[in-house]
């Protein structure tokens, strides 16, 4: 998934980067980007349940973030069940609001994406840490981070992305069984630039 932020701070100095649509405005927001992920690989879930996955988090600003994504059409109303008396509405993501459009990503700008990349990061981070302190298993689990430098042409690049994509669509695809673990696939990719010389 790709993200963007709203509100950021580099070296406790505001920047208000303008995107140029409700998605870009709201992506990347730390709370709210863990309900998207809560969300992904076509999950519907509750607000309660939302809650439930997130127990550091208060109920009335988890309910809140939740209406703000569903006004900017990020999640939507998947389906709803009677409970008690009342009904409860189920919310999945709205087909491709978790893709930044091309010109709000390169709208962000360097603030933008310099403070972007520790919000995302810190997620990660978490949910590796939740990991580790509940017995870790590493090498059943299969748990991995690895770096690795290619060198791509820009078509050979766009090849590369495409059949990742296509991977990825296929796994994220398939439902949820008491068989199939739940995994974060992060991704992170940049071309790799000489370091400039001090005394240049």
């Amino acid at each position: 998934m790709t993200y963007l932020i709203d509100d950021i701070n580099i070296n406790n100095e505001m920047h208000t980067p303008k995107p140029t649509s409700p998605r870009g405005e709201l992506l990347l927001h730390p709370l709210r980007l863990r309900i998207v992920m809560a969300l992904s690989g076509g999950r519907q879930l509750t607000t309660r349940q939302i809650c439930d996955l997130l127990p550091g988090e208060a109920r009335a600003t988890v309910y809140r973030q939740v209406r703000r994504l569903v006004t900017a059409d990020i999640l939507e109303v998947a389906a709803t069940r009677p409970v008690r008396g009342s009904v409860e509405q189920l919310y999945t993501l709205a087909q491709g609001a978790d893709v930044v459009p091309s010109a709000d990503w390169e709208a962000l700008g360097r603030h933008g994406h310099q403070a972007a990349i520790p919000i995302f990061m810190a997620e990660i981070l978490a949910i590796f840490q939740r990991y580790v302190d509940q017995t870790p298993v590493f090498v059943a689990d299969d748990v991995r981070y690895i770096a690795d430098a290619v060198s791509m042409s820009p078509a050979e690049y766009r090849e590369f992305v495409a059949a990742r994509d296509a991977l990825l669509a296929a796994v994220q695809s398939r439902p949820e069984t008491p068989e199939r673990q739940r995994r974060l696939i992060a991704i992170l990719t940049v071309p790799i630039l000489a370091e400039k010389r001090a005394d240049a």
